[in-house]
């Protein structure tokens, strides 16, 4: 034990690697622990290719510490094909104020996870299933990713649930430029600006417009209750100064959901209390 505490030091000494993150003797010893179950474990079954301290601080840690970096405090996390437990598994471990679920679709590797949490105590919620199943039940803060795909596939894949993905925090290679450019070619990076008015603090009240209107219809509703709330109203994609994408299924309702839920985010993210009237009554159930 005193011998990998040594390894691992003089691992983030040669990398000149220092964080808050690290400063505890607790996590340390976790971290450490952690890896010594999984390289023990990856004789068993195929879990990492970096089987020591070197490649473990320079890779694995290294690139779930930058993630660390974009995630606010004690935000839910789900973390996709988890498999050896980087970045979801370590991220939990070193920010034991966050809220991680951990989405494994392999038994055999969701059942090492299970059994690595039980004896690093890391408080973790574990799905032997696809994510795109999780996140047709449950809404994250974000969702983070290491070698699990394409751009182009896991923008498919979330398709049909991006109001409860979150953030995106994909840790990619160097042929992340490559992969950009292919999912903008089939036009799955469709960059969308929404239009909206602001008023007053306190709880988020945010007013969905119906046809033929705008965010000004609710200009007297958002007079009224901004002494109390934080009162907002959108343009709708396709009206007004909101971006208005020519296809015909960029007006899909789960697009129309997926603006709202991102402006949500953008003004504080948490709950809200949503308003719509005619067509924007339904994005508001939605």
């Amino acid at each position: 034990m005193a011998k990998a505490l040594s390894e691992f030091q003089q691992a983030l000494d040669d990398h000149g690697i220092e964080a808050p993150e690290l400063e505890s003797d607790e996590i340390r010893d976790r971290i450490q622990q952690y890896c010594v179950l999984l390289w023990h474990k990856n004789q068993q079954i195929n879990l990492t290719r970096h089987t020591d301290w070197d490649k473990f601080v320079s890779r694995d840690l290294v690139d779930t510490l930058k993630l660390s970096e974009l995630i606010d405090q004690g935000q839910d996390v789900l973390d996709v094909g988890t498999g050896g437990g980087v970045p979801g598994l370590l991220l939990a471990i070193i920010r034991p104020d966050l809220e991680v679920s951990l989405a494994e679709s392999v038994g055999k590797k969701a059942a090492v996870l299970a059994e690595f949490a039980e004896i690093l105590s890391c408080h973790v919620q574990i799905y032997q299933e696809r994510a795109e199943n999780i996140l047709s039940d449950f809404r994250y803060d974000c969702t983070t990713s290491r070698a699990v795909g394409s751009i182009s596939k896991m923008c498919t894949w979330f398709e049909d649930c991006w109001p409860y993905v979150g953030r995106m925090l994909a840790i990619k290679g160097p042929g992340w430029v490559k992969e950009q450019e292919e999912a903008a070619e089939k036009g799955l990076l469709t960059n969308i600006s929404i239009e909206v008015a602001v008023q007053g603090s306190g709880p988020l009240l945010l007013f969905v417009h119906g046809w033929p209107e705008l965010w000004y219809s609710w200009r007297h509703q958002m007079a009224h209750f901004a002494d109390r709330y934080t009162t907002a109203a959108i343009n709708v994609r396709g009206y007004g100064n909101s971006s208005n994408p020519p296809e015909i299924e960029a007006y899909a309702l789960r697009e129309l959901t997926g603006d709202v839920a991102a402006v949500i985010d953008e003004l504080g993210g948490g709950s809200a209390i949503v308003v719509g009237h005619d067509w924007g009554a339904p994005i508001a159930w939605n």
